[in-house]
């Protein structure tokens, strides 16, 4: 496989993950937080490391596989995807993959939707999410109370981490994305930074 088919593997995992969303929640304009691959086989764990490592760097280290946050955000049906995590081979995980999505207000969808079948909570220790299993469907969905992106961070230009905010300002209007303590750079969430641009013209 080349990079540019891993990518349509990638961006492919989350349009199937959007599909079947939509098909159970009313989230159609919930945004894609992360997406992972399940690997079959060790060969190919290591061959998709290999080609994510080209998309990006390994911001975090699981017992099931590395998660990369990728130096250019891949343009999906449900917005940018920043984040991307490569799968060790699981029995459990016959799917091709899954995605995240941040919902607009957590505590809401969960009781919403919690108990509905298909639906399951899953409790971590620093947080929960939900996840939504169609067998025939070859993805899963997960929808986490606090979003991989805001519990990692980003590394920042001075090579220190950026840790995420929402108590941002940019051309004066209020906004979310990441801050570095250590130089004082602002990363942008560009979804956002993109609307208000595009308000600011209109006006």
């Amino acid at each position: 496989m080349d990079l540019t088919e891993f990518k349509e593997l990638v961006l492919r995992i989350v349009s199937l993950a959007s599909v079947l969303k939509n098909k159970y929640t009313a989230q159609t304009g919930a945004a894609v937080n992360y997406a992972c691959i399940f690997c079959k086989s060790e060969s190919e764990f290591s061959e998709f490391s290999s080609l994510a490592s080209e998309l990006g760097e390994v911001v975090l280290e699981t017992k099931m596989g590395p998660v990369f946050a990728l130096n250019e955000a891949l343009d999906s049906v449900a917005g940018p995807l920043k984040l991307l995590k490569i799968r060790k081979v699981d029995p459990s995980r016959y799917e091709r993959g899954d995605a995240d999505f941040t919902v607009s207000n957590y505590a809401e969808f969960k009781e919403k939707y919690v108990g509905v079948s298909g639906f399951k909570l899953i409790v971590r220790e620093k947080f929960e999410m939900i996840e939504l299993v169609d067998n025939e469907f070859d993805v899963r969905v997960y929808f986490s109370s606090v979003p991989l992106i805001e519990q990692l961070g980003m590394k920042c230009a001075c090579g220190k981490i950026a840790k995420y905010s929402t108590k941002l300002s940019f051309n004066g209007n209020p906004i979310d994305g990441w801050e570095c303590s250590a130089c004082g750079e602002e990363y942008y969430n560009p979804e956002k930074a993109e609307k208000i641009l595009l308000l600011n013209r209109l006006n």
